[in-house]
């Protein structure tokens, strides 16, 4: 993002004058992935195509010792149903929204 590089380079322009080697930047990447419940939504969506190990490396997770994991597609899982605060309406909902209230604007 060329706004986000500009205000790292003034910044590092401002604040390190006397350390030309230091350098800001900013680490967007966990706001780039989305919630924890999201990305593992993507990531079953993604089993077909990467292996077990790429997930966990996705995730910042070590690697995993067994080679099963290496290969591509070998866990292929069921989607998982989220409820909790970090749902941002990506999942399948289990249909109790139905029996909930709908707020009304009286006008």
């Amino acid at each position: 993002c060329p706004l986000l590089t500009n205000l790292e380079d003034k910044l590092t322009a401002q604040l390190c004058r006397s350390f030309p080697r230091l350098k800001i930047r900013f680490d967007v990447d966990p706001i780039l992935k989305g919630a924890p419940l999201d990305q593992v939504r993507y990531l079953q969506g993604a089993a077909a195509i990467m292996s077990v190990n790429e997930q966990r490396a996705y995730l910042g997770m070590p690697k995993s010792p067994d080679p099963e994991h290496d290969k591509i597609g070998v866990m292929a899982s069921k989607p998982i149903v989220g409820e909790g605060d970090q749902d941002t309406g990506g999942a399948q909902r289990s249909g109790q929204e139905k029996d909930k209230p709908k707020l009304r604007v009286a006008g």
